[in-house]
């Protein structure tokens, strides 16, 4: 046997084997018989019938494959008023996305890395959701993806800066009794009048 290709090519000729319709090739074929013999298993036809079978069989199949093909190639009509729900959803992510990349624009430069956080949790069926699923991610990303401090000079002074505190008297004094009042008795507790 010899190997098949296991292309979905639809273009190329379907043999006896893949079309499913046995074909019937004429053992012994006159040009002037037109008579059909049903002799156990074998037909006699004309060359003329055979060759009208194959070209019947011929358009069949390639008036099955274009309704296939149209079928595939099927898109939302001008007179349809229903959008498919991939479509849909597609159109929800990119809104979603842009709306998200205006407000954190530092984002855009490491979306790969940043869309491996990213989980569906609440569905593709609004915005809203999905812009609170990027937020989601925004805060996993940002927790295992630290920013560096780019004012590393700020960092430096304040490093340096003497830890003495610089105060001149003055300051608020610090009432008497403290913050718990002091001892009651319990009759004091619950004024009863």
């Amino acid at each position: 046997m010899s190997e098949e290709n296991l292309d979905l090519n639809l273009e190329e000729e379907v043999t006896s084997e893949g079309s499913g319709q046995p074909e019937t090739e004429p053992s012994s074929v006159e040009a002037d018989d037109t008579s059909k013999e049903a002799d156990g298993d074998a037909i006699t036809l004309s060359k003329e019938e055979y060759e009208k079978l194959v070209a019947d069989k011929e358009n069949y199949k390639k008036g099955l494959l274009s309704l296939k093909e149209k079928s595939k190639t099927k898109s939302v009509e001008s007179g349809s008023e229903f959008l498919p729900k991939k479509d849909f959803y597609k159109a929800n992510e990119k809104e979603a996305i842009q709306k998200f990349i205006n407000e954190n624009p530092d984002i855009r430069a490491d979306w790969t890395e940043f869309i491996k956080h990213y989980a569906d949790k609440r569905g593709r069926d609004t915005v809203n959701a999905i812009l609170q699923d990027l937020d989601d991610a925004k805060t996993i990303y940002e927790k295992y993806q630290p920013k560096e401090d780019e004012d590393k000079e700020a960092k430096a002074n304040l490093s340096s800066e003497s830890s003495t505190p610089v105060t001149s008297g003055g300051g608020v004094k610090p009432e008497k009794g403290g913050i718990l009042p002091r001892k009651t008795p319990i009759t004091e507790w619950y004024k009863t009048d």
